[in-house]
């Protein structure tokens, strides 16, 4: 069961912060932490990114899960600077929430797309 988290969110997005889950568990599969975004349209409560970062997880790899503002306003799609803004938010939060340990980022579509354009 992952535990329910929020992460701030710098102006000028349309809102302060945003719902994001950590999916970790005891064991420790001693790669990195990742971060996972949603399709446009989705949000992190999609099942497919469920399944995706529970098996993450119980491989031992901790797992940070989050809405865009549009997924938290339920709204379809924002721009993508603000999107690019928001992944910037979550990575800065990242190491906090996943210490110790790389971060690979990606996603389901959308959100994966903006994480290779970040970076």
């Amino acid at each position: 069961m992952p535990t329910r988290i929020r992460i701030p969110l710098t102006p000028p997005q349309s809102v302060v912060d945003t719902s994001a889950e950590l999916y970790c568990t005891e064991r420790d599969g001693g790669g990195p932490g990742l971060v996972l975004a949603h399709g446009a349209g989705g949000s992190l409560h999609s099942p497919l990114l469920r399944a995706v970062a529970g098996g993450l997880a119980d491989a031992g790899h901790p797992v940070v899960t989050f809405n865009f503002p549009a997924a938290e306003a339920g709204r379809r799609a924002d721009p993508a600077p603000r999107l690019l803004a928001v992944w910037s938010d979550v990575l800065a939060a990242a190491p906090d929430l996943i210490p110790g340990r790389p971060i690979v980022a990606g996603g389901r579509s959308m959100g994966g797309r903006m994480a290779s354009m970040l970076l």
